[in-house]
């Protein structure tokens, strides 16, 4: 194996346990003769909403593994200049077409790619991760250096702990208008605003650098503030990597995780095609409606507004509402 393909850093293309299928075996899109997309999740998202978990497991589950994918993986961001394409919808489609017009359509835009690839069936189409492929704390401290910079603070030690304007200012559906980006915070992944269980993930992880950071200042007064961040920054991606990997993944998979044999050299820290678009998309299936909130009790509260739980369709972009709690 070189050392390219061992580095996996952003920017890299997905790696393949498969072939490409393209219907030109270069680029184009396959599944022409295939059941469209809208077809294919209206069977299979049938039955009731609001199953409880048999292994008891909490709504913080799902959104718990979109922070492990958005450590390892951003490949559906689309290329520019932009590809757009249609989803078909069925006439008369309970959601997208209740008046029954028979035009309605889901708009759906193509990933970004290698530009050195899609160009003959020698060298198909290759998508690209926006990621590196490790678990090194990118969802709090950004894969760019000048990210990362603008969260520390002057003094090096505490990350900013305020609303800051994020490269994402996505339009709230309910609101159909760019608010103020002012309402949101800055962290390392972009995404981090999208809801309010990511909101929360994401100011606990960094207290807890603010917190780490306290410690490691009084241990070491002489350090410089580079060396303090540096530190800091170190513990918390170990604390991450420790939970998801003894924490998260029993949990999900349902299975103990054997014991660490060391660094595999050999091993392609790569994100897989199947995992990226399919094998991992199973946690969409496990996202409720809402959320409900407790206190440090475990006694259920009211969410903002007086309602039973948080609705996501209702704080999509507009996760803040976590922070009146």
């Amino acid at each position: 194996m070189d050392l390219e393909t061992n580095k996996r850093y952003k920017g890299s293309r997905l790696t393949r346990k498969s072939p490409a299928s393209y219907a030109d075996g270069v680029y184009m899109m396959a599944g022409a003769d295939r059941p469209g997309a809208r077809a294919l999740s209206k069977l299979f998202m049938k039955g009731p909403d609001g199953l409880p978990s048999l292994a008891n497991r909490t709504a913080l589950l799902a959104f718990f593994g979109q922070i492990v994918t958005g450590e390892i993986v951003m490949a559906s961001e689309s290329g520019c200049p932009i590809e757009h394409h249609r989803i078909p919808v069925d006439k008369c489609d309970h959601m997208y077409d209740a008046e029954c017009q028979g035009a309605k359509y889901m708009p759906f835009l193509r990933a970004a790619y290698d530009r050195n690839t899609g160009q003959s069936p020698n060298s198909p189409r290759e998508q690209i991760n926006q990621m590196t492929s490790w678990i090194d704390g990118s969802f709090v401290y950004s894969t760019s250096e000048a990210w990362n910079g603008s969260l520390a603070s002057e003094g090096g030690m505490p990350l900013k702990n305020k609303k800051r304007v994020p490269l994402f200012n996505n339009p709230v559906p309910h609101y159909m208008r760019m608010l103020s980006p002012e309402r949101l915070f800055l962290l390392g992944d972009p995404r981090t605003n999208q809801n309010p269980a990511m909101v929360t993930f994401g100011v606990l992880l960094m207290r807890w650098h603010n917190v780490v950071a306290a410690r490691v200042h009084r241990q070491h007064p002489d350090w410089s503030d580079e060396q303090l961040f540096q530190r800091a920054r170190r513990i918390v991606i170990a604390s991450l990597q420790n939970i998801i990997l003894y924490e998260y993944v029993p949990a999900f998979l349902g299975v103990p995780i054997p014991h660490y044999e060391g660094y595999k050299a050999e091993v392609a820290p790569g994100v897989t095609h199947e995992f990226a678009v399919a094998a991992f998309r199973f946690g969409h299936t496990l996202v409720p409606p809402a959320i409900l909130l407790r206190d440090r009790n475990c006694r259920y509260g009211r969410a903002p507004g007086g309602h039973d739980a948080i609705r996501l369709c209702q704080t999509w972009w507009d996760g803040n509402v976590s922070r009146t709690r």
